[in-house]
């Protein structure tokens, strides 16, 4: 197991990594949403406006929960986000049946976003109180970004299995009962119930945003994201290009597949480097290996380079997250990580939402160079300003 021995080793952790997957599926099931509503409106126009209003929401909600559950404990918001969630689910097949206006589906898009429970950032915020050794502590953010890549997979792999078995209406009431299932036994694990709240204090008061150097972090965040995006529009744009639009899906599972095995491989070394440091590098590998897939000439290619171009992706999420647990103020933990969230969100879908154009105005080839850029100002900035990132991770020591 090499390093991550003792991460899985620590009392109640491998219950607390298996039941956030589980809780954390429903991250990667939208997809059952955009079909459903795409069926029942005959189009994806208002489809894509119930998701958008999906994700919009939830990035934008997701400090506020955050702030709610530092001041009120992980268990109690997380069940109750649960119930509301699944309840809005169910609404939402009710009324794609009942041919409900194109304004309702938004607002029950928007309202099952809204309160889609934070358990990404509960379990991070769980992972330096389980692990106290701080490399133990990187390898457990490491792991950590290394298996959202699974929930990224086999959410759509899990909507398209019960699609061609039931219907999309059955999609979206399994993303209902996983969403329930996942967060009670996530959040009936021994270290949920055992988190508590702070109250009103003066750090929760304050936000997590008042804390030295997480504003950088979350510029640098974002723009991580909005090179993801460009990779969601590109890849299919390449494989469209290139003859081949049937290869879209096997281009971007072999993007999550590098990224999924670079995080392995990344969680299993011991790092000396700074994680400010770390972040910087990461984000100019990002770049890097993307420029292949402007010059790829044939699927073959396409194929390699989609598996490469994944390879930085987990190793700069789990230095993010760590960073966010050394910066954020006492009290106000779960919020930075839901913020370090909305940052990342709100740059996929920024990605996405330019990438599509330049796809539409010069090919996949277009969209991946604006990733690059992307990653090459995230590097540009987090080096610009490592010495007072570095400052204020050491005052958290």
């Amino acid at each position: 197991m090499g390093n991550y021995g003792p991460v899985l080793s620590a009392p109640g952790a491998r219950r607390l990594l298996f039941s956030s997957v589980a809780g954390r599926l429903p991250l990667g099931m939208s997809l059952a949403i955009l079909l459903l509503i795409r069926d029942a409106t005959g189009g994806f126009g208002t489809a894509g406006a119930v998701v958008g209003a999906y994700g919009i929401a939830a990035s934008a909600c997701g400090p506020l929960l955050g702030r709610l559950v530092d001041r009120t404990g992980q268990a109690k918001v997380l069940l109750a986000c649960a119930l509301a969630n699944a309840a809005a689910l169910v609404a939402i097949v009710a009324a794609a049946h009942a041919g409900a206006p194109t304004a309702a589906l938004v607002a029950l898009g928007a309202l099952t976003g809204a309160c889609l429970p934070p358990i990404a950032a509960c379990v991070r915020v769980l992972w330096p109180e389980l692990v106290t050794d701080p490399q133990a502590r990187e390898t457990a953010f490491a792991l950590d970004a290394t298996v959202q890549e699974l929930v990224w997979t086999s959410g759509p792999l899990l909507v398209g299995g019960t699609i061609a078995l039931a219907s999309p209406s059955a999609a979206v009431l399994g993303m209902a009962a996983v969403t329930l299932a996942g967060t009670v036994w996530f959040a009936s694990s021994p270290a949920v119930r055992a988190r508590h709240g702070h109250g009103h204090g003066t750090a929760a008061r304050g936000g997590a945003l008042t804390a030295p150097g997480m504003a950088v972090l979350l510029v640098a965040s974002a723009g991580a994201g909005i090179g993801m995006g460009t990779i969601e529009v590109g890849l299919p744009g390449i494989a469209h290009e290139l003859g081949h639009t049937g290869a879209s899906g096997a281009l971007l599972a072999l993007c999550s597949l590098g990224s999924l095995s670079a995080g392995i491989a990344f969680g299993l070394r011991a790092w000396r480097s700074s994680l400010e440091l770390r972040f910087a590098a990461l984000m100019l590998i990002a770049a890097v290996v993307l420029v292949p897939l402007t010059l790829v000439a044939s699927l073959p290619e396409a194929l390699v380079f989609a598996y490469t171009s994944g390879f930085a992706w987990a190793p700069a999420l789990s230095c993010a997250y760590a960073l966010v647990g050394r910066l954020a103020p006492p009290g106000a933990m779960t919020e930075a990580f839901t913020w370090n969230g909305s940052s990342i969100g709100g740059g996929i879908a920024a990605g996405v939402a330019v990438g599509g154009a330049l796809v539409d105005a010069g090919g996949g080839a277009a969209a991946i160079a604006f990733g690059i850029a992307s990653c090459l100002l995230a590097a540009a900035i987090l080096a610009g300003r490592r010495e007072a990132l570095a400052r204020a991770v050491a005052a958290t020591a």
